[in-house]
């Protein structure tokens, strides 16, 4: 929950989140890790074979790992399952599975029935393109999510067109859709914009206040 005396510069400039890169850099990382304890973040983003490294240097801090992965078309589930599985016995707290809106379904079919295995004691946060979403399409995403018994969700924004964007309108649309049965958080990786996080937190207080919002930063070394 946002709480009303935190204003919403120093939430949208106090993230919780540390998105490291592709590479699994032992150097990159440690400095990712070092980063992260020394402001006081709460997680650690990483590739899958990132998670292996940073375990060691984070195990006695208060820093929790999630394991990213990115969901395509002709994903093997079977192969998925098992990287999810591995990312967990290598020290991941939760995973962020990021996919195409239209992949989505049949996510859902599959992980579904062994989501309470595969995540056991472990988050689960599935991430989408907010430019992606339509409006008709929320209802239909939350159906989703509770399924999936996600933990939140993830809006990624990849490109920012400015003024000419209609972010808001999707951001408020959201909100309204949001159901009261999903308890569910959200995470914000909108780029470097702080306007943009506070944006969503303006509107999340006012139309949304029990929702936990998360923000993420993109690590530059």
């Amino acid at each position: 929950m946002i709480k009303e005396e935190i204003t919403f510069d120093e939430q949208a400039s106090n993230p919780t989140i540390l998105w490291c890169g592709q590479d699994n850099d032992k150097t990159s990382l440690a400095g990712a890790v070092a980063f992260a304890i020394e402001n006081n973040f709460e997680y650690v983003s990483v590739v899958p074979g990132a998670v292996g490294v940073v375990w060691p240097w984070t195990e006695k801090t208060k820093i929790k790992i999630l394991s990213r992965f990115y969901v395509a078309e002709n994903t093997d589930w079977s192969v998925f399952a098992r990287s999810v599985k591995d990312g967990f016995i290598r020290g991941a707290d939760g995973a962020q599975i990021f996919i195409q809106l239209k992949c989505l379904d049949d996510f859902v079919d599959t992980i579904s029935p062994v989501r309470d295995d595969l995540f056991f004691g472990k988050t689960l946060s599935v991430g989408l393109d907010i430019d992606d979403i339509n409006a008709l399409d929320w209802e239909h995403l939350f159906d989703c999510l509770i399924k999936l018994q996600a933990d939140s969700l993830t809006l990624v924004l990849t490109k920012d067109l400015g003024d000419k964007s209609d972010f808001v309108g999707r951001i408020t649309t959201m909100f309204d859709s949001w159901p009261d049965d999903y308890s569910g958080g959200l995470v914000l990786k909108l780029g470097d914009s702080e306007m943009r996080n506070e944006q969503v937190l303006r509107l999340g207080q006012s139309m949304r206040p029990n929702i936990n919002i998360k923000v993420i930063q993109t690590y530059k070394n």
